[in-house]
């Protein structure tokens, strides 16, 4: 069952921050610096090459797994452990670092362990179309470190024995946190979700004209149960209004995730056609892209009726006891 599939696609390619690294092109830098004589960055690259494409990735990789530093100033790099570099050391090497570097390598390793389950006691995953392509790059890269296996008869990919630790860290993804790193991460959500609101709270007054700009209202700020933020209208084409109510949340430009709280749910379906999710995705620069903004209008059967555009995951579920004795 190891390895008996192929490994799709290129992880190599030098403009794409998704990709990652083969064994072989982490080995060959790894190699390359043991040689004094190339740590001068430029001409550290131009070595590299002379063999294969990939120096970008694999330097990105192997300094955010802690295996090189870098000296930006001087344009220096120089290994930050030693060892003959087998393909067999490195890939335990490797293995170990996962387990304890944070990084958006390991963000990408839970997000892609977080997709297994636990099946006859081995932790299990059948990829679907869409997951099968987010996940090639991530995927690939745990094949190489023996930390993933593939079962072509089944369409399944299990952990190996020498990954269940890790798996069980992704799983948990957790790692403690003091009281004063939770309110400050509260703290900038909720300063995140202002600022969202205010944006869309100005984008609305523009989008109604001056005329109707008073009918703009940023509700929440005196009533945070109604379920939504702003209250606005929708102009028809013989100028009557609407109604418009609208929840807004902060999304990922990548993925536009959001969460959706009861009470914003049971105003949707009350509220239905008045009701709208306006999502503004905020970019890795920390703006807001207005431009990519997405307007849903029912929400509750734009999303939650549409299973095949939209992931939808129960995340609590309340249970009460029907009877105390």
């Amino acid at each position: 069952m190891r390895n008996s599939m192929p490994i799709q696609g290129s992880l190599a390619d030098e403009g794409d921050e998704q990709s990652l690294p083969t064994l072989s092109d982490m080995q060959r830098l790894c190699r390359l610096l043991q040689d004094s004589s190339v740590q001068d960055e430029e001409n550290l690259a131009r070595r590299y090459h002379a063999y294969s494409a990939g120096y970008n990735v694999a330097l990105r990789t192997l300094r955010e797994l802690g295996f090189i530093e870098r000296k930006s100033s001087i344009g220096k790099v120089r290994l930050a452990r030693q060892g003959t570099f087998s393909v067999e050391e490195l890939r335990c090497s490797l293995r170990s670092c996962l387990q304890s570097e944070r990084g958006a390598v390991r963000h990408r390793l839970v997000n892609f362990l977080q997709q297994f389950s636990l099946g006859e006691g081995t932790p299990t995953y059948r990829p679907n179309a869409n997951t099968r392509s987010k996940y090639a790059a991530i995927r690939n890269f745990l094949i190489e470190l023996d930390l993933v296996a593939y079962d072509e008869s089944s369409d399944t990919y299990t952990v190996a024995p020498c990954g269940y630790d890790i798996f069980l860290a992704a799983v948990r993804n957790t790692s403690p946190l003091g009281l004063e790193v939770l309110k400050n991460r509260l703290d900038e959500q909720e300063a995140l979700g202002a600022s969202a609101e205010s944006c869309v709270l100005a984008y609305e007054r523009q989008r109604v004209g001056g005329n109707l700009a008073d009918r703009v209202k940023h509700v929440a700020l005196n009533d945070t149960a109604l379920g939504y933020d702003i209250e606005s209208v929708t102009v028809d084409g013989d100028g009557c209004t609407t109604p418009r109510v609208i929840e807004v949340k902060a999304v990922s430009l990548e993925t536009y995730s959001f969460y959706w709280t009861r009470c914003e749910m049971d105003a949707a379906r009350s509220l239905r056609g008045w009701y709208y999710l306006y999502l503004l995705p905020v970019d890795r620069s920390a703006r807001f892209r207005v431009d990519r903004l997405q307007v849903l209008c029912d929400p509750v059967h734009e999303v939650l009726d549409h299973s095949e555009e939209w992931n939808v995951e129960e995340v609590a579920v309340q249970c009460q006891k029907v009877r105390v004795y």
